[in-house]
């Protein structure tokens, strides 16, 4: 449900309280339309992933980092040969 307030409402379920009679409907309607039921309850091991939400981490790397793993993915790219035999390799 945490998923479904972010999706419809872009709120939390302890923020978005008055939206509980939309959300409950909607789930009866995907419920019906399905032709499944959800079985309710709550696993605090699940957590749904909302961008607009849910904190960034981010890991700074040095400038240093990033040149290095250019210059890797270039190699790649480079050092490849084509399956056509009508173009020439790029090496």
């Amino acid at each position: 449900m945490e998923w479904l307030y972010w999706a419809i409402f872009c709120s939390t379920v302890e923020n978005g309280e008055e939206f509980a009679p939309e959300v409950e409907e909607f789930l009866e309607e995907m419920e019906q339309r399905d032709g499944m039921r959800l079985t309710p309850g709550y696993d605090p091991n699940i957590k749904s992933i909302r961008v607009t939400l849910d904190p960034v981490r981010m890991i700074h790397r040095p400038l240093i980092w990033y040149l290095v793993s250019i210059s890797f993915s270039g190699r790649e790219k480079w050092g490849t040969s084509h399956d056509s035999h009508r173009s020439l390799s790029v090496l």
